[in-house]
This record gives C-alpha cells, sequence and structure tokens, in this order.
C-alpha cells in the first residue's frame, strides 16, 4: 500500500477499487487491536512491512503500521532486511517483533 496511485484494497485481496492509504493503516490497527486480545503473554507478533516511494513520493508504511501496533504491543527487536536486488519502489524493509503489553 502506497499513499499515490493504489486504487486497490490490499484489505480485499485486491478485489476492490476503493483503496485509501489513511484508511488503510486505521483498519490495520483494528486487525492490531483485535490481535492483541488472542496472544498469550508467551507469544510475539512479528510484521515484516516496508516503507516505499512512488515516484518523488516516500510512504512511511512501515513507520505509520509499527506505530498502529505500538497502541497494543511493545516493540522487541527490530530487523532491518536488505535485499540482493531491491524492488525499485523498496525504500526500507525490515521485520519488527513484538511483545504483548500486559493487560490488553
Amino acid at each position: 500500500m502506497n499513499a499515490v496511485e493504489h486504487p486497490q484494497n490490499p484489505l480485499t485481496g485486491y478485489q476492490t477499487l476503493d483503496g485509501d492509504y489513511r484508511r488503510y493503516v486505521d483498519q490495520m490497527g483494528q486487525v492490531f487491536a483485535s490481535m492483541a486480545g488472542h496472544l498469550t503473554t508467551s507469544g510475539a507478533l512479528v510484521l515484516s512491512v516496508a516503507n516505499n516511494q512512488t515516484g518523488k513520493t516516500l510512504t512511511p508504511l512501515a513507520d505509520d503500521l509499527v506505530a498502529e501496533a505500538q497502541r497494543f504491543f511493545t516493540v522487541r527487536e527490530v530487523i532491518p532486511l536488505t535485499w540482493d536486488h531491491p524492488p525499485a519502489w523498496l525504500f526500507e524493509d525490515r521485520l519488527v517483533v513484538f511483545d504483548p503489553i500486559a493487560g490488553t
């Protein structure tokens, strides 16, 4: 998902043309909230996410989704990912490991 030129909605399996970046981030926050209610204290959430670039516009998807997830989880570790041949749109890719927040 990027902030520009992305009419497809990833949350519908790219089947609909109602893609909206801010709504996507908000809806992912709802997904994280639901997951927080099911993850045990010994479990972990691992998020694979990248910031991306469309033309000269940077979409901070990784930053925005990590911020949403931090409402319900704490960051344990951030693992930068490097690609041998990264796609042109990829700005920064990472795995983020989260622990549940006690009592959520």
